[in-house]
């Protein structure tokens, strides 16, 4: 265990950064009352804004709703390497009541999967009603699968993502009105992603540097480490190609033929930087569920940045990188998302419960073509009326219009509408 004399340095060091934070720190979007009756648990990928955001929730929690002080710890400070017993948590709250007069009623836990024993002392703590909590980690298994069988009933799980493109607009002071406006911030967004330390710096060489070691700690943090992974080259393959193939469908057999490793090692490479947050697979849409699992999965990004520094030619793919950017914002408005392949394709299907509600096509162009207008308005109509849907939506690069085909209302809605609305769908 620690010290005392060190917990008192980690608590002055990271009250710290509380008060430095209340000078610089830049609101997101998430807004949630306190409750003392179930902790929030923020998860994400790592370099996302995790920390940034439950300082700020708790910060509006003590200026809106309560009087007492919020207490951060970082569970990625060194002084807890070697001591990672969930007892230091009862040693730190122990000096921290010993030097102030008034109560801490915000607790913010963060990386706290790095503690052994932490989801028993936050199951105990939440059933005292004692402090309201915030925990955040970084893998998606962590506050998935570990959650719901830990803190059953006693932790509500909120997914942070990297910024959405009005939070990047807001990070940078930016107001445009108009689409030529729009069109140099929505290619540095599509071209650098929303990972908010990138976003803020103006050195593209530092841009670069910040993507390329957040992938290395994701790597070597979340993936090798947790899951005991031997070989490193193939992971790194496996990271590289499908950052290659972003917004593209995937198999398995492919993966393996390409790498020369087992079909199973592919799956549970692949799952592992999932869990991570690396990356997400969208099943197609089929009632059946053997055929939904049977058939090629498409592969998104959590940050399209991450693509632009582990590979050359599918940054210049705009296209895929819209689709990609579009994907992100879907799953921030908690749709569930697959894509719809017949005769022909559409990328998106939402649904609830399992029942499909919308489909939307995400296409880099006007349709001013008429063998490409005739292939993305057909994919979603036929998508439309397979699901029985009356509409669909195309986001576009800049058209805005309403069509009629086949008795389905076609929506044409600009990128940067559609990121901004979300009266789109």
């Amino acid at each position: 265990m620690i010290t005392r004399g060190q917990a008192a340095q980690i608590l002055g060091d990271w009250s710290r950064v509380v008060e430095l934070s209340a000078q610089t720190l830049k609101p997101r979007s998430l807004r949630l009352r306190p409750s003392s009756d179930f902790a929030y648990g923020f998860v994400g990928v790592r370099r996302c804004g995790k920390s940034w955001a439950a300082i700020d929730t708790a910060m509006g929690w003590a200026r809106d709703h309560l009087s007492g002080r919020i207490v951060y710890l970082n569970f990625e400070d060194p002084a807890f390497l070697g001591n990672d017993s969930f007892e230091n948590i009862d040693l730190l709250l122990s000096v921290d009541s010993e030097k102030n007069d008034d109560d801490c009623q915000t607790l913010i836990l963060d990386e706290v999967q790095n503690i052994q024993g932490w989801e028993r002392w936050v199951r105990k703590a939440v059933d005292s009603k004692r402090y309201h909590i915030i925990i955040t980690g970084s893998s998606a298994k962590l506050l998935s699968s570990e959650l719901a069988t830990s803190l059953a009933g006693r932790c509500i799980e909120k997914n942070i993502w990297p910024l959405s493109y009005g939070e990047y607009l807001f990070f940078l002071g930016a107001k445009p009105s108009r689409y030529e406006q729009h069109l140099k911030f929505l290619n540095d967004y599509l071209q650098w992603g929303g990972f908010p330390a990138v976003v803020l710096q103006s050195d593209l060489q530092v841009k670069r540097d910040l993507l390329k070691q957040y992938t290395v700690d994701l790597l070597s943090k979340d993936v090798i480490t947790r899951n005991a992974i031997r070989d490193r080259r193939a992971l790194e393959q496996v990271t590289r190609y499908l950052a290659t193939n972003l917004s593209s469908r995937h198999t398995y057999q492919a993966i393996r033929k390409a790498f020369g490793i087992t079909v199973d090692t592919a799956a549970d490479y692949t799952r592992f930087l999932a869990d991570a947050f690396y990356c997400f697979e969208v099943h197609r849409y089929h009632p059946n569920m053997k055929v939904q699992h049977r058939d090629p999965k498409k592969i998104y990004l959590i940050d399209v940045g991450i693509s632009r520094v582990l590979t050359q030619s599918v940054s210049e793919d705009r296209g895929k990188l819209i689709e990609n950017t579009v994907y992100l914002e879907l799953r921030r408005r908690d749709h569930e998302v697959s894509y719809y392949s017949g005769k022909q394709e559409c990328d998106f299907i939402l649904t609830r419960n399992g029942t499909p509600f919308q489909a939307i096509q995400v296409c880099d162009s006007n349709l001013t073509d008429e063998v490409l207008r005739q292939r993305e308005v057909g994919g979603l109509v036929e998508a439309c009326k397979a699901l029985k849907l009356k509409r669909g939506t195309i986001v576009t690069d800049q058209v805005e219009d309403v069509l009629t085909v086949e008795g389905v209302k076609v929506n044409l809605v600009p990128l940067h509408v559609f990121l901004l609305n979300h009266d789109q769908v």
